[in-house]
């Protein structure tokens, strides 16, 4: 198993832990959750001069300001990763919790 993400992102208030539940189920929920809400985040993300992709449809998302800003995000998972920096990883669940993040990290305004 690999060593555990640098940051959390706090708890989720739209996908919420939920004790007991099988990680598989809970990647489960991340996953279909955020997919269904992908088209508004591609919204704002264009408003943000921001490049979003999709890949494998759907469990690895790449956000990128140009080729040297950059964050690759796997929903299910929660792994947020800032230029494949893999040791700095942050959990992050939900794609409320990406925007903050992004705005934070990156100096958006909101």
């Amino acid at each position: 198993m690999g060593k555990p993400d640098a940051k959390n992102a706090g708890r989720s208030k739209k996908i919420p832990f939920i004790p007991g539940e099988a990680p598989q189920k809970r990647h489960e929920r991340r996953f279909t959750r955020n997919l269904r809400e992908h088209e508004d985040f591609k919204e704002w993300t264009e408003v943000h001069g921001i490049i979003f992709t999709i890949k494998n449809d759907g469990p690895h998302w790449i956000i990128s300001l140009n080729p040297s800003v950059f964050a690759e995000w796997w929903p299910s998972s929660a792994k947020l990763v800032l230029h494949k920096r893999w040791e700095l990883g942050i959990y992050c669940h939900d794609i409320d919790q990406l925007k903050r993040f992004l705005v934070e990290q990156w100096g958006l305004k909101e």
